[in-house]
């Protein structure tokens, strides 16, 4: 499957799922020229190629593609294990982990969402889907 991450591309789904008629392209511009054409031209009957009906609206989106981002939460982890310490040992166990940094924790997320990437991409379980970003509204 080709890369379109960092492709653009206009609107013509919800808000939700994004899809384009004319594909993805290498440009905002080339998107913003190709929406126009999609939502202003009309065939011979005067209705625009959106969806074959004539588009009553002033404004389409566009975006840019990208990979969804991944990040574990590291404080959810420790309390995870915190608790499931405490359960086997009891209170003994209560202020383990409790003065872990700022810093610490921050390298412990980094360590988890590199090692689930890595298991994606050993798996072939990576999203086959993508996220839009810079969003936003072009008036026609």
């Amino acid at each position: 499957m080709k890369s379109i991450v960092g492709k653009w591309m206009y609107n013509t789904g919800s808000e939700e799922h994004w899809s384009c008629q004319s594909g993805e392209f290498d440009t905002r511009e080339q998107a913003i020229e190709e929406g126009v054409k999609y939502f202003k031209d009309q065939d011979d009957y005067g209705y625009a190629y959106h969806e074959g009906e004539s588009f009553e609206g002033d404004s389409f989106d566009i975006g840019q593609i990208s990979e969804p981002e991944i990040y574990l939460e590291p404080h959810r982890i420790i309390d995870y294990v915190i608790e499931q310490v405490g359960e086997q040992c009891g209170e003994v166990s209560d202020r383990w982990l409790g003065k872990v940094s700022v810093g610490e924790v921050n390298i412990l997320g980094d360590m988890l969402t590199a090692t689930f990437k890595d298991w994606l991409n050993q798996t072939n379980n990576k999203p086959d889907f993508y996220a839009i970003k810079y969003i936003s509204s072009i008036k026609l």
